[in-house]
């Protein structure tokens, strides 16, 4: 907490406990620089200074990150790594960080201890040292395809470095290096993607830097890192017997399926940004399979894949958001069902609202249901009552034209109990190969009794031909045909159904796709995603 910080007028330095003189209450770095001398990461000089201004050699560097792991290196054992290291006070820490693999030397065999660090070597150091999963979602301006770039981006992503703009051969500083490693550890400790200021007032000061990186997942050295999953057994409402996943020499156990499912997407992404597919592969099964058992997930939370923010009731042309639970909910009562917090929109004077009920044992079915002034018109529970889970997320009201958005993991059995029957004639009229992984389903609603007029499956699919993730972001009409914006993670469609062609200039996923259909969803006229062919 920010009182904590109250209750200590000074911080550790080498020498004395008293604050630093140089960092008062108007230095952007306060916060980290104190912690991090609090726990003795770092220290000042002996005219009681800390220099936050001041650039950092690699030999500071290197003490810094071994600090913040905890470690204390014996010099006996780490005392001469490097040509130019050999006894000197730093050696211990410098051989000790090169024996971690985060820290390298030059083609000369020298480490360079007293040369300044600059941007591109630190956001490396950091990263690798701290254990910080990649993150490229968010990229600064001025990093290409350099060495440096999955580092950097990391920090443009997780918001460790204020800014667009990188440049990565400017020196750092003393406190710029401060307050990435502090920004890292607030982010690992939360559990969080990034750093936001507000984090900070819950912070516990007095936890180490050492405890923070020992108890969350360690991506250090992780190109050739050690993953293992125990299994799991299943009851009604959790598991009976917790699964453990030992990820690079450590073991993690977590109280809710969904904070594993989340473990597992991190080192997932971490994967996907170094271009390891191995992992990245072997990960994808590990979640398919998870969500294949644990059928009671919301569509929307199992793997942290969202279809876009909360809806707000009544939006006035799409409405796209978490579905909403109407289990044990008066279908009857508006104001009931209004309360569930989904998405909903008018048609004329009708008010239409989309969700899903839990039926026993696991499975989920989708509602839609509609009110003219609090009277209910009409409630469809109907459309697909198989065992394969499926939610509405999505509404689109356009003078006549009533649209829906469903999930489906093809987890199918009979026809004449799931969205087949109603795609027959659609764009893509099943499923696909293999199951489990989340699709949309497009439907085209009659308004004045949820009759379902038109319908198509929409997904992406893999180069093995097996169905990929899709989940629609927006819905609007162009003419009288239906545009569908969605992501994807893998191959979107061409306008034939069949995968476009990557390029090398694609993002990384989830990939922007969009698909224009006519108004029957039999046809599609124009399918459009960057970075692929069409």
């Amino acid at each position: 907490m920010r009182k904590i910080l109250a209750a200590f007028a000074a911080f550790l330095t080498f020498s004395t406990a008293l604050a630093f003189s140089d960092v008062g209450s108007g230095d952007p770095h306060k916060n980290a620089i104190e912690y991090l001398a609090r726990h003795s990461v770092v220290a000042g000089f002996s005219d009681g200074e800390f220099k936050s201004r001041q650039r950092i050699t690699r030999a500071e560097l290197a003490k810094i990150v071994v600090g913040v792991r905890g470690e204390n290196p014996s010099p006996r054992e780490f005392n001469s790594c490097f040509a130019d290291v050999a006894g000197e006070w730093f050696a211990r820490f410098v051989c000790s960080a090169k024996n971690e693999n985060w820290i390298d030397g030059y083609s000369d065999g020298a480490f360079r201890p007293g040369a300044e660090v600059d941007r591109a070597e630190a956001a490396k150091i950091v990263v690798n040292a701290l254990g910080v999963a990649l993150d490229d979602s968010t990229k600064f301006s001025d990093v290409a395809d350099e060495w440096f770039a999955p580092f950097a981006n990391t920090m443009r992503a997780r918001n460790l470095f204020d800014g667009t703009i990188f440049s990565a051969g400017q020196k750092i500083t003393r406190g710029e290096v401060a307050e990435i490693i502090f920004r890292a550890l607030v982010v690992k400790n939360f559990g969080e993607s990034k750093f936001i200021s507000t984090l900070v007032d819950d912070f516990d000061f007095d936890i180490s830097p050492a405890a923070i990186v020992a108890s969350t997942l360690d991506f250090a050295n992780s190109e050739n890192a050690n993953l293992r999953i125990t299994k799991w057994r299943l009851k009604t409402d959790g598991w009976t017997v917790q699964p453990t996943l030992e990820f690079n020499g450590k073991q993690f156990s977590f109280a809710t399926p969904q904070n594993y499912a989340a473990a597992l997407q991190k080192i997932r992404n971490h994967f996907r940004v170094t271009q390891n597919y191995y992992f990245d592969e072997a990960i994808d099964e590990y979640i398919a399979e998870f969500e294949t058992a644990f059928k009671f997930f919301s569509a929307t939370d199992t793997i942290g894949i969202s279809p876009s923010p909360v809806a707000r009731p009544f939006s006035p042309g799409a409405a796209i958001g978490n579905s909403a639970d109407f289990t044990d909910t008066d279908l009857a009562d508006e104001s009931a069902v209004a309360a569930r917090g989904g998405p909903a929109v008018k048609i004329g004077a009708a008010s239409i609202y989309i969700g899903y009920e839990t039926l026993p044992p696991l499975n989920k079915n989708p509602v839609l249901v509609s009110f003219t002034d609090g009277k209910q018109n009409w409630v469809r529970r109907d459309y697909e009552t198989s065992s394969d889970e499926s939610v509405g997320y999505g509404l689109l009201a356009d003078g006549e034209n009533l649209f829906a958005v469903f999930t489906s993991r093809g987890v199918e059995e009979n026809i004449n109990f799931d969205f087949r029957r109603f795609a027959k004639k659609g764009w893509l009229f099943e499923y696909g190969e293999g199951s489990g992984k989340q699709i949309a389903v497009i439907a085209k609603i009659n308004s004045n009794n949820g009759d379902v007029l038109a319908a198509t499956f929409l997904s992406a699919r893999r180069s093995s031909g097996e169905t990929e993730i899709a989940v629609v972001k927006d819905l609007r009409m162009s003419g009288e045909n239906l545009v569908v914006q969605a992501d994807v993670w893998h191959s979107p469609r061409r306008t034939s159904g069949q995968p476009m062609d990557f390029y090398p200039n694609a993002e990384n996923p989830p990939f922007d796709y969009e698909i224009e259909f006519t108004p029957d969803l039999r046809t599609a006229v124009r399918a459009e995603a960057p970075g692929f062919g069409r």
